[in-house]
């Protein structure tokens, strides 16, 4: 079986990112910040309690066996919200893609990622 972290080009991708518009990060940055800390408490749940898997396999339906198989499949280091990587490569991409028309200035990168301390 083969993951995405066997794959060397998305071994240092972000995978998860959490994005909100520029209204919401002015009115409601508090909120956010509390959205910010539950999810990587929900993460850290997730990735050290048993019944974590056993509320997931009944939640899905799924056999508690395949359930069993997400923490390996999916590494908690590649849902962290604090962690993103590789920039250069994502922009780099946007543009050949049509994405994006330029690349983005240091500065904009700067305001469009803005990870909580």
């Amino acid at each position: 079986m083969v993951t995405g972290s066997d794959v060397d080009a998305l071994k240092s991708r972000s995978g998860r990112v959490n994005i909100t518009d520029l209204a919401t990060l002015q009115n409601r940055r508090d909120a956010l910040l509390r959205f910010h800390a539950a999810y990587k408490e929900t993460l850290e749940w997730m990735y050290t309690d048993q019944a974590a898997l056993r509320i997931f396999s009944e939640f899905t339906s799924l056999p508690q066996n395949v359930v069993n198989k997400a923490r390996e499949l999916i590494p908690k280091e590649s849902l962290l919200p604090d962690r993103i990587v590789r920039v250069d490569q994502i922009v780099a991409e946007a543009v050949s893609m049509k994405f994006l028309p330029a690349p983005l200035t240091t500065e904009q990168i700067r305001e469009m990622i803005q990870i909580p301390q």
